[in-house]
């Protein structure tokens, strides 16, 4: 597929796109799937990218906890462009502390501070619901909407 990306012209590959966008979360997931969504991202014409794009800002909650779907949301980070790094930072709102302990979702964290436009008003304080390390165990946090399990 990576290849019929860099070889198709635009219209011949738009059932790709579409498909990218469609089902974007299984692909994402997927071992070899988030490198064809990131193909995808590099091949297609804007109008598919947007779509793309405004697909992955909206189940980033989902893809920064996951082993292969982080990768997605590094790679539209890397890109550097505000306004994304934006959108990405508001679908992530509320859950920064809690995602900057997990070990996939901590990387996309790490990326939203160090590619972050400083323009922006600053992230939400630490949850309530977060103790200082040492103070209390896990068992006694509610139920988070980041777990990777949901």
């Amino acid at each position: 597929v990576q290849r019929c990306l860099a070889a198709l012209p635009a219209e011949l590959a738009a059932g790709i796109y579409d498909r990218a966008v469609s089902d974007c979360l299984a692909i994402a997931t997927h071992r070899h799937g988030c490198c064809v969504l990131q193909r995808c991202l590099d091949h297609a014409p804007a109008p598919h990218r947007e779509e793309i794009i405004g697909e992955v800002v909206r189940l980033a909650p989902k893809l920064v906890v996951d082993p292969f779907g982080n990768y997605v949301v590094q790679y539209i980070l890397d890109l550097r462009q505000p306004p994304l790094t934006h959108a990405i930072v508001q679908a992530l709102r509320g859950g920064f502390a809690e995602l900057s302990l997990q070990k996939f979702s901590s990387n996309v964290i790490e990326k939203c501070l160090t590619s972050g436009d400083p323009s922006l008003p600053p992230l939400s304080p630490i949850s309530p619901h977060l103790s200082p390390i040492g103070a209390s165990s896990r068992a006694t946090r509610p139920q988070s909407r980041w777990s990777p399990t949901s």
